[in-house]
Order: structure tokens, then sequence, then C-alpha cells
């Protein structure tokens, strides 16, 4: 198909996603970044959006970081409100505690966009920490906890809890928050 019609992008969508699917992400990259050139033919297509949204995932993966923010650039030139994108981008960019105004507008955002999204919620408190808004970050990171779905508990959400319960200076429930990060972490192993 890519070879046919070069321009549909749905030819690179489903190979990298069952690349993914298999842990090569090196060839996910590989079928992405050859479609690229076709990402912004068509601004109305959301597809090429989540495609550089693949693309920077897996670029900040592998230590990538500066081509990692072009591709969610690029994904928010198509789609500006794509609260993925928007999370991933604050997220990476909180982790490295860069432009982080810019990561706290864009998780912002995306909280508007999807509301009691547990993963956004989890972003905004960090962003908060990472600017030392600690009392600001307990309410999103609370509030992140009460929007848990069935499946959806992670280490990093109890991980971040328990810094943000420490830096507010409850550090019982920090203890409690970071030992859980613990289990969670040795089951995911």
């Amino acid at each position: 198909g890519q070879y046919y019609d070069p321009r549909m992008l749905d030819y690179y969508h489903l190979p990298a996603i069952f690349y993914l699917s298999e842990g090569d992400d090196d060839a996910a990259l590989a079928t992405l970044e050859r479609g690229e050139p076709y990402y912004m033919e068509n601004p109305d297509d959301s597809l090429g959006a989540e495609l550089y949204n693949l693309m920077g995932d897996i670029y900040h993966e592998q230590g990538k970081l500066e081509r990692c923010y072009a591709a969610y650039d690029s994904a928010l030139a198509l789609v500006p409100d794509n609260p993925s994108v928007l999370n991933n981008y604050a997220y990476f960019l909180s982790l490295e505690k860069k432009d982080l105004n810019r990561a706290l507008s864009m998780i912002h955002r995306a909280n508007e966009l999807s509301p009691n999204n547990a993963s956004y919620l989890d972003t905004y408190a960090w962003v908060l920490y990472q600017l030392g808004q600690y009392t600001q970050a307990k309410i999103y990171i609370d509030q992140a906890f009460a929007a848990i779905t069935e499946g959806e508990e992670s280490s990093t959400y109890y991980q971040h809890a328990g810094d943000i319960y420490w830096k507010i200076g409850d550090k019982q429930r920090a203890r409690t928050f970071w030992q859980r990060a613990k289990e969670l972490e040795q089951a995911e192993q």
C-alpha cells in the first residue's frame, strides 16, 4: 500500500501500531518516518497528528528529545487541541523541568478538553509540583485518584502523590503512597 498509494496514512498507521504491539519501536519509527512527508498534506486529517504523536513518544523513549518535541509541535500544528499530545508534551517537558509555564498552559488545555482524565490530572499535578506550587499540585493529584478507573492504577501516580504529599508536610501519607508505588512497580515487572 505504501508503494502504490503513499499518501494514504493508514498504510503507515496500521503497521506502526502492529510493530509497537510487538515491541519493535525501531520498525514502528522507520514506518512512521517513511510516511512523514505526507502527514501535513491534509491538515483536516487528525490521523497525521496521531502519527506525529506516536513518533514523539518513540523519540522520547529513545532519548531523542529535540526530535520528540519537533514531532509534538507538528502534531499540534495539525490539531492544536489534541489532548493526548498536549498531555504527553507537557509531561515530558515537566520531567526535564523545561518550559514549565508552557507545559502548564498545555496541560491546562488538555484538562479543559478532557476533564476527569486521571492521566491528564496527574500530569497537571506534576507540572504544578515542578513549579513549586505544592498545594495546587495536591488538589490535582487528589482529583487524579478520584478519576482512576479500574485497571488504570499506576505506580507513577503513587510516586507523584508521595512526592507532593511530602512537600506539603504530610510525611506519613507520602510514605503510604511511595509504598504502594513500590508494590505496583514490582507487580508490573
